[in-house]
């Protein structure tokens, strides 16, 4: 466990785009109010801010809910404040050193897997895409299209009322699999399309609509890193994964850019 006095939060390593940029971050207050500062060693750039005094053990805050949201929040603000001067690599949430001497010290013990981690998202940002799914939408587009649907309509229309009833849920059964076929093959091809316009790509978790707030249901959740200089071919893909999908009711949906925190794969001990 940290001891109560460790003050010392971290946000991430940066490497200024130029030289001398680090002098010229803007004002921002991180995390518990404390305003951010850069700490350098070894050809690394640390971001960190002092914690508040008398607030106690970073364990103590993080049984708090709504004081975790807050801090969450303000570490992301702090990193999303400067990556459009610097390539940022995100450290954990949490990330807490007695002192700054303890700082120095992990980047200096650190210094060769950071500078590598560095360079795999040095001039490059994370992009966030959700697949959303009308599937009523989709489910029609099916019935139209579908060869099975069809001739499964076609036999409910030629049989007894009777036997109609169990083949309507026969009906409704394929309608479900073609559907979570249709998913699978858009979520497929959207992968493969995007993945060719960016450096790597990370699988995250499908997001609840009490947190997206959509009415389709996301059906899949994903980040790409994306090189600067291949963003409009990054975001001309998408257009056309809309224009392609957007009939039969999926709608890619693009936020960021992010600091590459899906990517980082750094933590400092």
């Amino acid at each position: 466990m940290l001891a109560p006095e460790s003050r010392i939060y971290a946000y991430g390593i940066v490497r200024p785009h130029h030289a001398g940029d680090e002098q010229s971050f803007p004002a921002i207050d991180g995390v518990g109010g404390g305003p951010v500062r850069t700490l350098s060693r070894g050809g690394l750039v640390a971001l960190i801010s002092a914690l508040p005094e008398g607030d106690g053990p970073i364990e103590d805050a993080l049984q708090d809910v709504e004081r975790v949201k807050r801090m969450v929040l303000d570490h992301h603000r702090v990193l999303q404040a400067v990556v459009d001067r610097c390539t940022v690599l995100p450290l954990r949430f949490g990330t807490v050193f007695g002192s700054d001497a303890g700082v120095a010290a992990a980047l200096e013990s650190h210094q060769q897997g950071l500078q590598e981690a560095l360079a795999r998202v040095e001039g490059a940002c994370e992009w966030g895409i959700k697949l959303f799914c009308d599937r009523a939408a989709l489910q029609r587009r099916l019935e139209d299209e579908s060869p099975t649907i069809r001739t499964a309509r076609a036999r409910i229309a030629a049989t007894s009322q009777g036997r109609a009833f169990f083949l309507g849920r026969q009906l409704e059964q394929a309608l479900a699999d073609e559907a979570d076929l249709a998913i699978d093959r858009c979520v497929a091809d959207g992968r493969q399309a995007l993945l060719s316009t960016a450096r790597a790509e990370a699988v995250l978790k499908p997001q609840p609509p009490a947190i997206h707030g959509r009415a389709r249901e996301m059906v899949w959740n994903g980040a790409f890193l994306v090189a600067t200089a291949d963003e409009d071919r990054f975001f001309d893909c998408i257009d056309a994964l809309k224009r392609s999908h957007g009939p039969s009711g999926f709608d890619f949906e693009c936020t960021g850019p992010w600091p590459a925190s899906s990517f980082a794969e750094c933590h400092l001990e």
